[in-house]
């Protein structure tokens, strides 16, 4: 029960202090950083991959 309020207030100063955690944007990132090589054209020309940055951090 500790580990769980200490997640959650850390969880909580995280947000307030950085951003926002999440890992959605994970996804669509990778797969374009590993389509780019493969198809640049359609990753370039894709508006959702210009919105996103494309690195995983």
């Amino acid at each position: 029960m500790a580990g769980g309020i200490a997640l959650g207030l850390l969880s909580t100063l995280a947000m307030v202090l950085l951003k926002p955690m999440g890992v959605s944007t994970v996804f669509p990132s990778s797969l374009a950083i590993a389509l780019k090589p493969l198809f640049p054209g359609f990753v370039e020309a894709n508006a959702y991959f210009q919105t996103i940055p494309l690195s995983i951090g």
